[in-house]
């Protein structure tokens, strides 16, 4: 059954600064996220990651990364960059990748 995908202002922003390029497999990574997360065998097909908590990391390629949680039957992306920027981010919030 797909999820329902909400996204933060913070994600949105991070998105615009993509190029058209990037936005457009964004947007595979996310339609192909609906209908498979709670799915774990397809969860390693697209790359998806249980880092902390609720807390996950979608890979889109080599460069991109997406961090969403899982809340109450939602998924809510909130972080876009590359892993280094992830890193960064989880690591300005105290957190670190496992």
């Amino acid at each position: 059954m797909p999820v329902s995908i909400l996204t933060s202002s913070r994600f949105r922003k991070l998105l615009l600064k993509l190029s058209s390029r990037q936005r457009g497999e964004v947007d595979l990574a996310i339609d192909a996220l609906k209908g498979a997360f709670g799915t774990p065998h397809a969860h390693l097909g697209l790359g998806i990651r249980k880092l902390v908590g609720s807390l996950f990391e979608l890979r889109i390629g080599l460069d991109l990364r997406i961090l969403f949680w899982f809340e109450q039957g939602q998924v809510v992306l909130h972080f876009l960059g590359t892993h280094d920027d992830v890193r960064a981010f989880l690591k300005s919030r105290g957190r670190k990748l496992p």
